[in-house]
């Protein structure tokens, strides 16, 4: 725990140095999600994505967040983000397709899965989601 509360002050140091660093609120929000806070890390990623729009990793990291916490819809919503930004990204395909299985809406992850692969069909990622070895 000390490891990464120093972390912590190190992120608070530099955000006091440059406020408006969306990826220094991302990796702060990473720390904070280990430390159990998760509220403030979805904080962070918001005011990350919402400094840095096309920040698909944030996005990731949000949606990632919010479905921890039963956000479920809003986790979707943010994995989409992700994906308009970065349609071959496998993680946030891969998140949001977990998601939309919980959401009794296999159907809609196949679909997504699809306009992936149909973006990249040689990518290895991709067809491991979909379950094609």
């Amino acid at each position: 725990m000390g490891q990464l509360q120093e972390a912590l002050e190190s992120f608070k140091s530099a955000l006091n140095l440059r406020r408006n660093a969306p990826a220094v609120l991302k990796n702060r929000g990473n720390v904070l999600v280990r430390l159990g806070r998760f509220a403030e890390a979805i904080a962070d990623f918001e005011a990350a994505v919402w400094l840095k729009p096309d920040f698909a990793e944030a996005y990731n990291d949000l949606g990632h967040m919010l479905s921890q916490t039963s956000q479920l819809e809003a986790a979707a919503e943010s994995f989409r983000k992700a994906l308009k930004i970065a349609p071959c990204y496998a993680a946030a395909l891969n998140n949001l397709r977990r998601v939309l299985v919980l959401l009794k809406r296999p159907e809609e992850a196949l679909r997504q899965i699809d306009e992936a692969i149909s973006i990249s069909p040689g990518m290895p990622d991709l067809l491991n989601i979909k379950g094609v070895p």
